[in-house]
Formats: structure tokens, C-alpha cells, sequence
């Protein structure tokens, strides 16, 4: 082999041995930052409509939780459900000391908007209740929320 070849070649293993350490390295924080460590998920049942229970999960940062919480509206195209949540969508606010609730409803059309957003109601009512028994303050929510979800937190600001 020519020695501007093998030149190529080290260079060119030496590039790729980078790129992969690099990637590994990436994929780590990232895995890292997506899954901030969490106390055991809750689910909580808050209400009842057409017979299908409506339910929260409540997800606590381990530590010292700053005693806020943010609620996720987990909705979209007004479809949602507790299996649409994932720990690593609240992975910013988690990492912040933010316990999370996510609130999922019954998807339409079974019911209607309105109703939707009188379920949502009830499930703030629910955790502000319970606020003691999960370690917030009643008087410190944030509300979130994308596509429908976002709809829903809107309603639910401004009521």
C-alpha cells in the first residue's frame, strides 16, 4: 500500500473513531437529560363520564421538589389517554423540581369540547384538594399544553 493511502486511511479511521465517540457521547446526555430521575409514577383516577374513568399521573421529582407543579394537558386532536404521556415530555420541568400532572381525558367524539374542558376542571380541583398530600402549593400552578392540549390550558387560564 502507498503511504499517501495509508496516511488516508489513519486519518480517515482516526475521523470515524471520532464521530462515533462523539455520538455516543451525545446520545448519552441526551438519554441523560430526557430521563431526569423521578420518584415512582402515580396514576390517579379524578372522575368518571359515559362510564371510562378519567385519569391524571402525577410524576415528582426525586429530591427536593421546588413545591410548584406545571399540569399537562396530554391532548391532541382532542384524542387523549394516559398511554399518550411519557416521563420525557416533562423532562424540563421535572429537572426544575416541577411535580408534573399530566391529565388525560375521555377523547372526543365521545365527548363533547365543553365536557372536555369540565373534566380538566375537575382533575384541577382534584389535585388542589390532594395538594398537601403531594407536596405543592395550591397557589403555585402552571398549566401546559400542545395542539388541543394547548386549547385546553388556554380554557382553562382564562375561566
Amino acid at each position: 500500500m502507498p503511504k499517501r493511502a495509508r496516511i488516508f486511511a489513519r486519518v480517515f479511521l482516526r475521523c470515524l473513531l471520532l464521530l462515533v465517540l462523539l455520538a455516543g457521547i451525545s446520545a448519552g446526555i441526551l438519554l441523560w437529560y430526557f430521563r431526569p430521575a423521578t420518584e415512582p409514577d402515580v396514576d390517579v383516577v379524578y372522575s368518571q363520564r359515559n362510564g371510562v374513568d378519567l385519569s391524571y399521573r402525577k410524576v415528582s421529582p426525586t429530591g427536593s421538589p421546588n413545591g410548584a407543579a406545571i399540569l399537562l394537558m396530554v391532548s391532541g386532536s382532542w384524542k387523549s389517554g394516559p398511554d399518550k404521556f411519557d416521563s420525557w415530555m416533562a423532562a424540563p420541568f421535572i429537572r426544575r423540581g416541577y411535580t408534573v400532572f399530566a391529565i388525560s381525558h375521555l377523547s372526543q367524539p365521545k365527548a363533547l369540547i365543553g365536557e372536555i374542558a369540565d373534566d380538566i376542571g375537575k382533575a384541577v380541583r382534584h389535585i388542589r384538594y390532594h395538594a398537601d398530600e403531594y407536596g405543592i402549593d395550591r397557589d403555585r400552578f402552571g398549566v401546559s399544553g400542545g395542539s388541543s392540549g394547548g386549547h385546553l390550558s388556554l380554557m382553562l387560564a382564562t375561566r
